[in-house]
């Protein structure tokens, strides 16, 4: 008879935060439109650009040090997601030893002076309990559409209303959200884990459901 065919052999290398990434423990990775990859961690997000890694943490505007989620808005701008909220980034803006450390509940505001974090927080509710982002993505008209978690696991009381699904919208171009709204919020929404815009259907997943 014929010999079993041989699996591929591919070469595998592994990175840690022994090599500079933020933490051993990722939750997404983004390949973006200028090459680099960003991986979300358990203690910050991680910028890679083949040889060394970028790391951005509370101490740069980031509003909770686990990251869950990142979607780029547009060529260098990134909207990323948290337990304590989003933060939007702009890829020229790198942590350096001059870049000032704030609390974790810092959030920028328009025409505050120097020194500039890295990251701008925008809060979806009004309480860091009320902040939970799970995961988000980018329709083909560059809105953010973004899902809460705040009723997650044991917290089903927390928001009786149910968690959220919010757009975010940039009218301007300027890569900025211009206008926040919820497009759906009910009882039956407990933390989903992903969702997707197709057409003009709004697809999330919610275990076991889809």
């Amino acid at each position: 008879g014929s010999a079993a065919p041989e699996a591929e052999r591919v070469p595998f290398r592994t990175y840690t935060a022994s090599d500079g990434l933020a933490h051993d423990r990722v939750r997404c990775v983004l390949a973006d439109s200028r090459g680099f990859l960003w991986f979300c961690t358990a203690d910050g997000l991680s910028r890679f650009d083949g040889r060394r890694f970028i790391n951005y943490g509370p101490e740069h505007g980031l509003p909770h040090p686990s990251v869950e989620e990142i979607v780029e808005a547009g060529p260098g701008v990134y909207w990323v997601a948290t337990p304590g909220g989003l933060a939007r980034l702009r890829s020229d803006s790198e942590p350096s030893p001059q870049v000032a450390t704030a609390p974790p509940d810092a959030v920028n505001s328009p025409g505050e002076g120097p020194p500039t974090l890295a990251l701008t927080a925008y809060l979806l509710g009004g309480d860091a309990a009320n902040n939970d982002v799970v995961t988000m993505t980018k329709d083909r008209d560059g809105r953010i559409w973004v899902a809460e978690g705040v009723r997650y696991r044991s917290h089903h009381a927390r928001q009786p209303e149910g968690d959220r699904i919010v757009v975010l919208q940039d009218k301007d171009g300027d890569a900025k959200s211009d206008s926040t709204h919820t497009f759906v919020q009910e009882p039956a929404l407990i933390a989903p884990l992903g969702v997707s815009v197709i057409d003009n259907k709004i697809i999330f997943s919610q275990p076991p459901d889809l």
